[in-house]
């Protein structure tokens, strides 16, 4: 039997008044079935409704180019053509399920879809199964979206890893986050900056815990102003700051510090009357995964720089290189 004959019976089955087609056409996650090019051939309502799709216009066409994949959508490439389709996992995994007639169950994924003009994010749980008639295997493959789910998990983490006054990553972020970062980076040089308020406790004193929270804001937002998005800034404790930066040879972090603690100078000044400062420890390293696994060192080695400031006039920024000793 042909091809096309086969597709047709298809089609008539799927557009009938059978259960088949009910269940099909009404199934509350996504169906979506492909040729053996990975071509659409059919889907329901789930997917017609969630991706914008007409439901004349995708018959015989890449899906990735149907499901508005943002690596083709308004481009003349196809659906794996693209230099990214070759990562694509949900490309590869149906692609798979139609060469090897194995089965691809509940993997999870995200994929960046154009929507309305807008690139969005939706998070899915993927699953495809082959359907071979007449010698011409089909990939059923469902979606079950869980993007709500994860944006409600991920909004969950953010609440336990944020700092609830200044909104940056609080000290279980560096217990617990920073060292994965640092194990998992391909950046080789990294430098974890220690900062502290200078005679915060009498600005506290003399001002009140109100404005002592407006001093612990402006520096934040100071901080988020001249810092890289790629770095990473967290209130340690107190009126104590730690900041990874991940350095290149045309970024320098004591530099990028400086600059905050003059502008933070300037904006404290308006509020105080005078100039509030900070002091920090900085620590150039190595990242690797002995680092990783006791940061701990490293943040005590910028601590006690920042001592060091302190002890000596506060008020400035006090760097070393940190090279492992052989006991």
């Amino acid at each position: 039997m042909a091809k096309k004959d086969i597709e047709k019976i298809i089609t008539t089955e799927l557009s009938g008044d059978t259960l088949f087609s009910k269940v099909f056409t009404s199934s509350p996650i996504g169906l979506v079935l492909l040729d053996d090019q990975t071509k659409m051939f059919n889907a329901n309502e789930f997917i017609f409704s969630n991706f914008g799709i007409k439901k004349n216009d995708y018959k015989g066409k890449q899906f990735g180019n149907v499901f508005h994949c943002s690596e083709v959508h308004d481009s003349p490439l196809v659906c794996g053509t693209a230099n990214a389709c070759s990562e694509c996992k949900l490309r590869n995994g149906v692609q798979e399920v139609l060469k090897t007639n194995k089965e691809l169950s509940n993997v999870v994924l995200s994929h960046e879809f154009t929507l309305n003009s807008r690139k969005t994010t939706k998070w899915f749980t993927i699953s495809a199964s082959p359907i071979t008639h007449k010698d011409i295997t089909y990939g059923l493959v469902s979606f079950v979206d869980i993007t709500d789910r994860i944006n409600t998990e991920e909004r969950l983490r953010e609440i336990g890893i944020k700092d609830d006054l200044t909104n940056l990553y609080n000290r279980r972020y560096v217990n617990q986050l920073l060292p994965e970062f640092i194990r998992n980076s391909q950046i080789e040089n990294m430098t974890l900056v220690l900062l502290d308020i200078d005679d915060f406790k009498k600005i506290n004193d003399k001002y009140g815990h109100s404005v002592g929270d407006e001093i612990l804001k402006l520096l934040s937002q100071t901080m988020i102003k001249y810092i890289r998005t790629s770095d990473h800034i967290c209130r340690y404790g107190g009126e104590e700051f730690l900041v990874l930066f991940t350095s290149d040879k045309d970024y320098s972090p004591e530099a990028i510090i400086e600059r905050v603690q003059k502008y933070f100078k300037v904006e404290t000044k308006q509020i105080l009357g005078y100039d509030a400062t900070f002091s920090a420890g900085v620590v150039n390293f190595h990242a690797s995964d002995e680092i990783a696994d006791n940061l701990k060192v490293i943040i005590d080695k910028a601590d006690e720089l920042l001592y060091k400031v302190k002890a000596t006039g506060k008020n400035a920024v006090l760097s070393t290189n940190y090279k492992k000793t052989n006991n």
